[in-house]
């Protein structure tokens, strides 16, 4: 089953000094990731996205996922990356501003990745599609 978690929950809650996040502006997936340590994670329906930044009304008892680490993968490396994905998924780095990007709906990525990240999102697979 497909549990889609809830950006928006990091984006009102973990932008406080704790975690030093800035809701819509910026903000760093390590950060996103102590964040969910330390507080665990509701899923979207649950904390609906509204793509703006709110007050954080996140509370434990609506806690569905939890993490207990983290560790950063080798930058520019296909092997360290392939290596953790076989282990879990991994948050990765890209340029959103192409419009090959922006329009992507599904299946594997084969444009071009850019080198002026600005956006992060989770990779759970590499490879073709069977």
């Amino acid at each position: 089953m497909k549990i889609t978690l809830s950006p928006q929950q990091l984006i009102d809650c973990s932008s406080n000094k704790d975690y030093n996040n800035q809701g819509c502006t910026t903000g760093s997936a390590e950060n996103s990731f102590l964040y969910t340590i330390d507080n665990g994670i509701t899923s979207e329906p649950r904390y609906p996205y509204k793509g703006v930044q709110g007050d954080c009304s996140y509370t434990g008892d609506k806690k569905i996922f939890g993490i207990t680490a983290c560790a950063n993968v080798k930058a520019n490396s296909t092997k360290a990356l392939e290596s953790a994905l076989v282990q879990q998924p991994v948050a990765v780095m890209v340029e959103s501003g192409s419009l090959q990007f922006q329009f992507y709906k599904r299946g594997i990525f084969n444009g071009n990745c850019g080198s002026k990240v600005d956006s992060f999102m989770v990779l759970i697979g590499y490879g073709a599609l069977e």
